[in-house]
């Protein structure tokens, strides 16, 4: 189902910048 699909891949966009910005915080407290 289109919308189901839609809402996994926004979740998923999701989660990835959350990560990305986590672990730049951590690099950049690393530093």
């Amino acid at each position: 189902d289109q919308s189901s699909r839609n809402a996994n891949n926004r979740a998923r966009q999701t989660m990835l910048h959350t990560l990305g910005t986590k672990s730049l915080a951590c690099f950049r407290a690393e530093q």
